[in-house]
């Protein structure tokens, strides 16, 4: 019955508050109106104004104070054990084998922004190795409900007092401390720091956004999230819309509930925020928000120590909503039973910190939003929607498993995070082959949870290590001693292991290189296929000089390319050895290259995929082609339709020095003339026999040709021939003498005279 006292409650103070706005709004209406970015009259920082005062609807925590809970350090006694008969041996469960997971993944740098009543930040459980695990960026939201604005105060102006949780009337008459946000945040991210208990995600950070609970405060925080960096947003919250609520409770119902947040989720989801909310403790399928909308998982409870959804309180799907792909109350299940951080005692009137009993929905999420925080460790680019994939895949379905009450199945961490496979120490290499001759080689190695504790070589007589230890990254140096095999192994202060396999062979000098002179044309290439000798040199590698590069030049890999006529020499080197040969360039020669097409009985109106049916000789200057509109006709190729232009891309088996290319062609007979495009170069097709069209270009390095014929200008490609050489260049004339006509100089000048 609390919680449905709570509900009318928070409905009554809201439209209390609707009719105090509306009371208000002609006092107010000649000051001047406040913008984004100004400050409040209540000290905050306006971050959004305009609000519908008129429908704005106030949103619940969702809490079932009678559930059981889980709690326990990670491989330590349950700190509460023999509390009560209740509680014994009750530990974190029903979520895989998290403290295996926890050998490799605790959250390390992931934030996790909760949204939510606010935290009591001095809380020991908030604390690893003696700092706060919460952001200085978090920040307590309002909602004016008379002005329409939404304030914002951040802890790093006002201090931590914004944050820290309020003490509201609690539906009975009575007044406790709703703490909430530190119970949620607990179960997410409690410090694994030997007090208390311990979130599913130890290493995670806490973003602490307070809100009112009114939906323009919501819609803020999680805007706020997006742009502080936050990895994750949790959202123990919710509330139903009329058309989704059976009648008779419309109390906790509010037209248009199923929309108030899609902006600002969507927003999150742009910036590649992960969302989970909490799926409602009503026992009900009704559709509660923010659990139901678009990019948000929604997280259903188990029972205490169950993999059994919990009856009698959790949220469940409509028995028609049986795909993943449909937004639905529960997309997953988690255990919704904790021990969670917060007051002592909430219903005291003095705050003191501790530990109570809790449980819901709310708690389910962000255990859920912890494995989240865990996965984005491992996955630091991954997506909200590849987390999704991953978290429903590896979900485990209980006996009693049905999509209506456990969406994909119940949250397994060990599957979601693979640990089965996760290696408990990598290295940067798995095996190296080294010499004699070798220098000394760097490794690394890096354990996921642990310390580098030692490095072993399994023979000194062929390699011996020396390593850095006490670091979770480490390197080592090898050292060769003598030939054979040997196996590097490093070690962590969990007694993981990594190996590393070592062959040092025989270094075998080079003696000689084989290798000949070279005489290549202009703009030609030759490979000079240099080897060393013996072929089982240790060293391969040959290096190469042009002692005249305006003559010849050589690649690394041993192409020679002539540049201008004459000689020069190259130097070949590989370890000791060094070889000078010859290299002559002679004038480049012109040379002829063509490809026939097949002549047929007719036209074909089926375009061609494969070139080569047509092709009767040169074929081998075509190393790949590409085609679009083309057919076979009766004077070769034809290229282009009515409707759409051809495309012919050949590109060819060497690069050429192109001057020119004729192509034997005519129009279609319909047609009344033709056009052809090469590599830019315009041609028009103006016979409807077959005639030499040559395209003129200007000698430049190509291996590739675009031709294009236009739409309904079709044409027939009967042959194409291209001619590759040296270009015509201009006559050299020597000046032999120059002589001058002097008679009109004037020899003698005064001051002052000018000439030219």
């Amino acid at each position: 019955m609390k919680k449905n006292r709570l509900s009318i409650l928070s409905s009554i103070f809201a439209l209390s508050l609707l009719a105090g706005s509306l009371f208000s709004l002609g006092y107010k209406i000649k000051e001047r109106k406040l913008m984004v970015g100004d400050i409040d009259p209540n000290g905050g920082v306006i971050v959004a104004t305009d609000v519908d005062i008129a429908n704005i609807r106030k949103f619940s925590p969702l809490v079932t104070p009678t559930d059981p809970y889980y709690t326990g350090e990670k491989k330590a006694s349950d700190p509460f054990y023999g509390y009560s008969d209740q509680y014994q041996n009750v530990s974190m469960n029903n979520v895989g084998d998290i403290e295996s997971t926890w050998d490799y993944y605790t959250g390390k740098g992931s934030l996790i922004a909760v949204i939510d009543s606010g935290i009591e930040h001095d809380h020991e459980d908030f604390y690893r190795d003696g700092v706060s695990i919460i952001s200085d960026a978090s920040a307590y939201f309002e909602t004016n409900e008379y002005s329409g604005n939404v304030t914002r105060k951040n802890v790093s102006t006002y201090g931590w007092s914004v944050v820290s949780h309020d003490r509201e009337d609690d539906g009975y008459g009575n007044k406790e401390w709703v703490d909430h946000g530190s119970n949620v945040s607990g179960s997410a991210a409690a410090a694994m720091n030997a007090v208390g208990t311990v979130g599913i995600a130890p290493g995670a950070n806490i973003l602490a956004l307070k809100i009112d609970f009114y939906d323009p405060s919501i819609n803020a925080a999680i805007k706020y999230a997006a742009d502080c960096g936050a990895d994750v947003i949790n959202m123990s919250l919710g509330g139903y819309d009329t058309d989704d609520y059976p009648s008779g409770y419309n109390d906790y119902a509010g037209s248009g509930t199923k929309t108030a947040f899609k902006d600002a989720i969507d927003y999150a989801y742009s910036k590649g925020v992960i969302v989970i909310a909490a799926a409602g403790n009503e026992s009900s399928s009704s559709h509660s928000y923010p659990a139901c909308n678009d990019h948000v998982i929604g997280v259903g409870a188990l029972g205490m120590n169950s993999d059994k959804y919990d009856s009698e309180y959790t949220n469940f799907n409509k028995s028609s909503e049986t795909s993943s792909n449909v937004n639905r109350n529960v997309d997953i299940c988690a255990p919704g039973s904790v021990v969670a951080p917060g007051i002592k005692d909430p219903t005291k009137s003095t705050k003191t910190l501790g530990y109570h009993f809790t449980q819901g929905t709310s708690f389910a999420s962000p255990i859920t939003a912890g494995a989240a925080a865990l996965w984005k460790e491992k996955h630091p680019n991954g997506t909200p929607d590849e987390f999704e994939a991953d978290l429903y895949a590896s979900a485990y379905k209980c006996s009693s498993y049905s999509q209506r009450y456990y969406g994909n199945g119940n949250l397994d961490v060990y599957k979601l995070l693979d640990i089965e496979n996760e290696g408990g120490i990598t290295t940067d290499t798995s095996s190296i082959f080294l010499n004699t001759k070798s220098g000394n080689t760097t490794v690394k190695a890096t354990s996921k949870s642990a310390l580098i504790s030692s490095w072993n070589s399994s023979d000194t007589g062929v390699v011996t290590v020396s390593g850095e230890t006490n670091k979770q990254e480490a390197s080592a140096t090898i050292t060769v001693v003598g030939v054979g095999s040997a196996t590097i192994t490093v070690k962590d202060t969990n007694n993981d292991e990594a190996t590393i396999a070592i062959n040092v062979s025989q270094y075998i000098d080079v003696i000689d290189i084989e290798v000949n002179d070279v005489t290549v044309s202009q703009n030609k290439e030759v490979n000079l296929n240099a080897k060393v000798l013996p072929e089982n040199a240790s060293n391969k590698t040959i290096s190469y000089k042009s002692n005249d590069e305006n003559i010849a030049t050589i690649s690394a890999d041993g192409i020679v390319k002539g540049i201008n006529i004459g000689n020069t020499t190259i130097t070949l080197t590989a370890d000791s050895i060094s070889k000078t040969i010859n290299v002559e360039v002679t004038e480049l020669k012109e040379e002829t290259f063509v490809i026939q097409f097949k002549t047929n009985t007719s036209d074909s109106n089926k375009a061609l995929t494969d070139l080569n049916e047509q092709i009767v000789s040169g074929g081998d200057i075509i190393s790949s082609c590409s085609l679009g509109n083309i057919y076979s006709g009766i004077n070769g190729i034809k290229m282009a339709s009515r409707n759409n232009a051809g495309t012919l891309s050949l590109t060819l088996a060497q690069t050429l020095n192109i001057t020119s290319i004729i192509v034997k062609a005519c129009y279609y007979n319909n047609d009344t003339s033709a056009t052809l495009n090469i590599n830019d170069v315009e041609q028009n097709i103006n016979s409807n026999v077959l005639s030499d069209f040559e395209f003129t270009f200007d000698g430049s390095e190509l291996n590739k040709l675009e031709i294009v014929a236009q739409k309904s200008k079709r044409v027939y490609v009967n042959s194409i021939t291209i001619v590759s050489g040296k270009t015509s260049t201009p006559e050299v004339v020597t000046l032999s003498g120059i002589e001058l006509d002097t008679s009109n100089v004037v020899k003698e000048f005064m001051v002052g005279d000018t000439f030219s």
